[in-house]
Formats: C-alpha cells, structure tokens, sequence
C-alpha cells in the first residue's frame, strides 16, 4: 500500500518510516496544500494519513484533496472532539482514529480498509455477473474469463475500490493514465465504452457502469440508471492511486 503521511515533517516522517519497516511503501510531506498536491502528484498515493494536522488546515485539505483524488483519507486529528468526528466523516473521509495507537495497530488497520476496498482478504471483488481477482489479474463474467488490457483492468479496478461513490474524470484519469493525464477525458469515454461492450448485458443501457453527467463515472452497487450531477458527489480517488 502506498501511503502519504502528512503532518509536522519530523513526526510525518517518523510515522512514514515506522510504516515502512511494516512492509508499507510510504512516505511524507509537510502539511502545506501546495506540498501534499506536488506529492500526490509525484508519489501517487493508495491512502493520505493526516497525523495531528491543525483543524482549519486540515479542513482546508480535506476539501481540497477531495475534489480532486480517489484516494483514502484518514484523519488522526490533532485534538479528539466528537463534533469533529461527525464533521470529517460527514466530509468523506475513510476513517477517524485517536492515539493513543501503535504503528502496528494502525498498520492493521490501514490493512482492513484496503481488505473492504478489494473485496475482502482475497482481494475478489463482484458486481453483478462479473467477479474480479487482482492478485490473479482475471476477470470472469458469468463465469467465463474476460480479457482485459492492463489499462481496462486498471480502470475497473479503481472503480471497484470507491464502488458506490463517484469519480470524477480528473481523479479517474490520475489514477489511471497519471497527472499529465487529467485534461484527456476522451480516454475515458473510449474505455468506459470497452468496459460496458465486454462487461455489461446491454452496453447502451449500462446498469453497473453509470455515467454521472458532468462529474465523471460510478460503478453502481446494484443495476442504476445515470444521475444528474447535481445529485452526485466526487468521491475519493484512490489512486493509484
């Protein structure tokens, strides 16, 4: 798991490495909006930990980091209030945790949420009459393989870890094709159309692969129709996200 802890950059820094010795690929940046949005960019991030950030910056950067990415966000707040917990989780973010809490506590649960996101310890995740495997990097629908290209697979797979949440375009397209990506929605369209014609029972009337007009797309928990955007809300990008 790629994990971006922001925070005081000495404690940043000393939680990224303690992360690390877990078997986490994680690293840290200081918590200054144009500093963690250059990180993003640059590390690509499954999850962004705030460790004791001050709570008007904080918000600052949960508003900002949700518009625009996939990603899990998980606050360790700086002062524990109950208020606080209702505000951020109402805001999107994954989780809230206190300390006292041991790097290895946390890496469990860190673990646990990538666990939900996938489908559970096996990583197999369904929607309908498709299941996919990443750890065997197969798609089967009704029960036969499906081949996909590693971008369509890539896709989907992002998709299926913020399931049930919109991703907007720009978010898709970095944690699909990278930053330098995020203005080319015509990749989108072209691969969404690959996905529904090979996954979805009439492509022309997609019930899991649903366009989110003028936001970008979600994979439905159950067979929907598409929504307006002003119904939707972006949701988070993982990404690699």
């Amino acid at each position: 798991m790629r994990i971006l802890v922001v925070g005081a950059p000495d404690k940043a820094q000393g939680l990224a490495f303690q992360l690390g010795l877990l078997g986490h690929e994680a690293t840290a940046s200081a918590d200054v909006t144009a500093l963690v949005l250059r990180s993003v960019e640059e590390f690509l991030p499954d999850t962004l930990l705030f460790d004791a950030v001050a709570n008007d910056v904080l918000k600052e950067l949960v508003r900002t980091l949700r518009a625009r990415l996939t990603a899990d966000l998980i606050v360790i707040p700086q002062d524990h209030s109950e208020d606080d917990l209702v505000y951020y989780l109402g805001e999107g973010v994954t989780d809230y945790v206190t300390w006292p809490l041991t790097p290895r506590a946390l890496s469990a649960r860190l673990e646990s949420i990538r666990q939900r996101r996938n489908g559970g310890a096996h990583g197999v995740s369904r929607f309908g009459d498709t299941e996919l495997d990443p750890g065997n990097r197969a798609v089967r629908h009704n029960g036969q393989l499906v081949a996909l290209t590693p971008t369509e697979f890539r896709l989907l797979d992002v998709l299926l870890g913020n399931r049930g949440r919109t991703c907007s375009h720009k978010g898709l397209l970095r944690a699909v094709w990278g930053p330098e990506s995020e203005d080319r929605e015509h990749y989108l369209r072209v691969y969404i159309r690959h996905l529904r014609q090979k996954l979805e029972r009439d492509p022309a009337k997609p019930r899991f692969l649903v366009t989110v007009r003028g936001v970008g797309y979600r994979l439905a928990e159950e067979g929907s129709r598409p929504v307006s955007a002003r119904r939707a809300r972006p949701a988070r990008a993982q990404i690699p996200i």
